[in-house]
């Protein structure tokens, strides 16, 4: 039966805004469990360049990712002032929790799917199966990111005994 529900475009909802080296971002908001500020984090050997340490955030240990490096891009030079966005990660393995370390977070849009555009990314030898589209929703251009796929499983598996 087509309700409502079960025939809205996934690519429909809230999606949080963000900045990273000057380039608007969004992820879907639904991904998103809070946001939090100057931590330290705490730095774990033999893990990918990418993975800055580990953050408790009430109780919790979880990996800290620079978006930028991630990206390909220069790292976070100043990790003290950088938000981190905290995501409920659904995994058999690893932590529930991951940061995202950000330069800042700007705020929420409702997207549509008229307002998502293909960035036609199909035939090329490009590895960027994680972007969704851009947004130009307000005259604002952001990459919609699929976080699932940016982020693998490495990503969010803490040593034993964390």
């Amino acid at each position: 039966m087509n309700t409502p529900e079960n025939t809205a475009d996934p690519l429909s909802g809230k999606y949080l805004m963000f900045t990273v080296n000057q380039i608007q971002y969004a992820i879907n908001l639904l991904k998103v469990k809070e946001i939090v500020g100057k931590k330290t984090a705490t730095p774990l050997p033999e893990s990918p360049n990418y993975v800055k340490g580990i953050v408790t955030l009430r109780g919790i240990p979880m990996p800290v990712i620079d978006l930028k490096v991630r990206l390909g891009l220069p790292e976070t030079e100043d990790l003290e002032d950088s938000p981190i966005i905290v995501l409920q990660k659904v995994a058999n393995q690893g932590a529930s929790l991951i940061g995202l370390l950000v330069d800042k977070v700007s705020d929420v849009n409702m997207l549509t799917p008229e307002e998502i555009e293909d960035i036609g990314m199909a035939g090329t030898h490009l590895k960027q199966n994680y972007i969704l589209g851009v947004s130009k929703a307000e005259g604002k251009e952001a990459i919609i990111l699929e976080i699932d796929t940016l982020l693998s499983a490495e990503d969010i598996t803490l040593p034993k005994g964390l």
